[in-house]
């Protein structure tokens, strides 16, 4: 095998994050994958996609979060994952008009959690997919769960799992804005970009995130997402970065001094 990067696909970068029907971007993923493309000639990737507005809204509309007990939430539970498998599906048809051999591998499929803590899966059917030449697309997903019926699988959390499964180099997630700010920088035009998050100043980082957002969104916001860096990615070069970039992932991999946020634990 080749050297793997991990690559996350943020829901507010690959769809319209807000509405609440689902709206996609294609036209940023297939850009996204014309750029896979060229880094998998020198690496293996592992490409891992946000629900965005495909899962989350309805998630929360059904009160998913912490499982499923009633025929409406049964209801409710197949809806999202089947809005989550359409999504998959439609990175999937980017990616082959990148002409990437890509395999949809969806988590509701495989995966399992009890009272919302992930039970694993076999790593080694994306170790395989990769030594077949295959770049592997996963995704956050709702998923049965043996103490609540049902739970959801963030994305992060599959990320951290195939860390320690697999040795990634990078772990790269894209998102809409260039990285950690001190606040949301499309709300508030005096955000202070954050170049670093190590142990030095990541208490004084967590304390900036302590308000619940009140988006759709019910696997965490900014400070889950670092707090699961923290406790997961040890020893691993993160990044979090601008999607939206031409040319970001070659960046990332061949320049220094590249703005995005980098996190190093």
């Amino acid at each position: 095998m080749k050297k793997l990067i991990i690559i996350k696909l943020g829901g507010s970068l690959i769809t319209y994050k807000d509405n609440p029907h689902g709206r996609f971007r294609s036209s940023v993923v297939l850009r996204l994958a014309q750029e896979i493309k060229k880094i998998n000639k020198n690496f293996d990737v592992v490409v891992v996609c946000g629900a965005g507005s495909y899962g989350h809204p309805l998630a929360k509309k059904y009160s998913l979060k912490f499982g499923m007990e009633t025929a409406e939430q049964k209801k409710g539970f197949s809806k999202v994952v089947n809005k989550v498998a359409n999504l998959n599906a439609m990175v999937l048809a980017q990616f082959e008009k990148a002409d990437i051999n890509a395999i949809s591998l969806l988590p509701h499929s495989f995966a399992t959690q009890e009272a919302g803590t992930f039970a694993g899966f076999d790593f080694t059917l994306v170790k395989n997919y990769l030594e077949s030449g295959f770049v592997p697309i996963l995704s956050g997903d709702m998923v049965l769960d043996s103490k609540w019926g049902c739970s959801v699988l963030s994305g992060d959390t599959i990320i951290s799992y195939l860390l320690e499964s697999l040795s990634a180099i990078k772990v790269v997630f894209l998102s809409d804005v260039d990285g950690v700010f001190t606040n949301d920088p499309k709300k508030d035009k005096k955000a202070v970009f954050i170049p670093n998050i190590t142990n030095k100043n990541f208490s004084e980082i967590k304390n900036l995130f302590t308000q619940e957002s009140a988006r759709n969104d019910v696997t965490g916001e900014m400070i889950g997402k670092l707090k699961e860096i923290k406790e997961r990615f040890s020893g691993t070069e993160v990044y979090i970065a601008n999607g939206y970039k031409r040319g970001i992932l070659n960046d990332l991999i061949s320049k220094t001094g590249v703005r995005a946020t980098k996190i190093s634990f």
